[in-house]
């Protein structure tokens, strides 16, 4: 999985192109928001959140309200799996006001202030520079069983073993 700024071209593309000029523009060090690869921290941030609900959300491109949570995945990796690197945003990455904190220098901890603020962890972001390898995705999560064949079929397709999930609650409607 590439970032944006390393070439990215999203068969379909959930994000506003007022929101990709914005990560763009706001920098961590020397290098945009937009050189980095996005992940919650928990699977019921608040983004993922309004996109099960059908909200919208000046981030997202206006067809996302409009898709059912089924037609997504979830993809879990580890900090460990990907963390070379990385940068734990304290809300949305694309918010000047937004704090960073390079993973090397937490030490294994999260950021005290995402645990002592509420609804902090599910705001955060975690940016992962140019690229994922898709080998360090341990889990796929989907909505149902239909899609959970139709994933798998696809991933032993290109040679991927991923474990793939059914786990609703991360789908339904909040």
């Amino acid at each position: 999985m590439l970032s944006e700024a390393a070439g990215a071209t999203p068969v379909v593309d959930i994000s506003a192109p007022d929101n990709r000029e914005l990560r763009r523009e706001v920098t961590i060090g020397a290098a945009a928001v937009s050189s980095f690869v996005p992940f919650f921290l928990v699977p019921d941030a608040r983004l993922w959140e309004g996109i099960r609900a059908g909200e919208s959300d000046y981030r997202l491109d206006d067809a996302v309200r409009r898709s059912p949570a089924s037609d997504f995945v979830l993809l879990v990796s580890t900090a460990g799996a990907v963390g070379s690197g990385s940068v734990i945003a304290d809300g949305d990455a694309a918010d000047p006001t937004t704090r960073f904190v390079p993973l090397s220098e937490l030490d294994g901890r999260m950021p005290r202030r995402l645990y002592d603020e509420e609804d902090a962890l599910r705001v955060a972001e975690f940016l992962v520079p140019d690229h994922v390898e898709f080998s360090d995705v341990n889990l796929v999560g989907v909505a149902n069983d239909k899609v959970r064949a139709v994933v798998r079929e696809q991933l032993a397709s290109r040679g991927f073993v991923q474990k793939v999930s059914v786990y609703p609650p991360w789908f339904q409607r909040p």
